[in-house]
């Protein structure tokens, strides 16, 4: 049976790239049903000025996957971009963005399995956490055993980057933001190398919207005890 998969070209190298990418995946022996969609500057003008088309966003929450070219960011017009807009309307979440080291060429990390970002790891910076929230985050990796255990100032702030290792092992079962917790439990049963990195996140309504409410952290603290539970 072949698998329903929105594509949307885009524009500008998009049609080249998601053409390559096209056959890459065909080359796979798995079968697509590619249901081309137009969206981008090219398409603007047919719908008064809009980039990304209604129909696209229909055939998209239809099919449940998309395969998406480059779009350019209008400019002026009060449209920030095709990516943002697709996020908010399908109100996606996470980002995957495989990327690939080679032997010879210095990385920022060497021996290390996970990368785990951090608000709170250089005291030199200002966070533009806003204090109670900062206040409660750094409270609860300072009181978390796992957490101490791996060094670790903050495990909640969404960046994560690993290796096979790590992807070859990773079986996540919690929901929401309580897998950002299992996270941190399966590093220490897997005895995966982890190191933070600092980042600075910008809370803006949009984002604070996507984000955790503090008072749900019980739910994610009795996420983890009945987690811990179920694997006896």
């Amino acid at each position: 049976m072949a698998h329903r998969v929105v594509l949307i070209p885009g524009d500008g190298t998009g049609p080249e790239l998601t053409e390559a990418t096209r056959r890459v995946l065909e080359a796979t022996g798995v079968e697509f049903d590619w249901e081309v969609q137009e969206a981008g500057t090219d398409v603007m003008d047919r719908y008064g000025g809009n980039p990304l088309p209604p129909a696209v966003l229909d055939a998209v929450r239809e099919a449940g996957v998309a395969l998406k070219g480059p779009i350019t960011t209008p400019v002026g017009g009060g449209f920030r971009s095709v990516n943002v807009a697709l996020r908010k309307a399908l109100d996606l979440f996470a980002q995957v963005r495989p990327c690939k080291t080679y032997p010879g060429v210095r990385s920022r990390y060497e021996d290390v399995d996970l990368v785990i970002g951090t608000r709170f790891a250089d005291p030199g910076v200002v966070s533009r956490t806003p204090f109670v929230k900062r206040l409660v985050l750094r409270s609860a990796a300072a009181l978390s055993r796992r957490s101490r255990r791996l060094g670790l100032t903050d495990a909640h702030n969404g960046l994560r980057v690993f290796n096979k290792t790590v992807a070859d092992q990773l079986n996540l079962s919690m929901s929401g933001m309580s897998h950002a917790d299992e996270f941190i439990s399966l590093a220490l049963e897997n005895h995966w190398r982890v190191t933070e990195e600092p980042v600075e996140i910008l809370y803006t309504e949009y984002s604070m919207s996507k984000g955790q409410p503090l008072l749900n952290g019980v739910n994610i603290i009795f996420d983890g005890w009945l987690r811990g539970r179920m694997s006896r």
